[in-house]
């Protein structure tokens, strides 16, 4: 049976974000931040494999 072997991978540096001009009073946005917010919140420690919170 052949032994696998471990290499090291170099991955290039992430661009920095573009400045897309969103309008953050725009409703939509605002909606989206809203349910964002409220499923991030919904995160905790207690959160385990045994425990696992599903976000839809």
């Amino acid at each position: 049976m052949n032994a696998l072997t471990a290499t090291s991978v170099v991955l290039p540096a992430p661009r920095p974000a573009i400045n897309q001009g969103i309008d953050i009073n725009n409703e939509m946005v605002l909606n989206h931040t809203a349910i964002y917010e409220n499923c991030l919140a919904q995160v905790t420690q207690e959160n385990t494999v045994e425990n696992a919170l599903m976000l839809l």
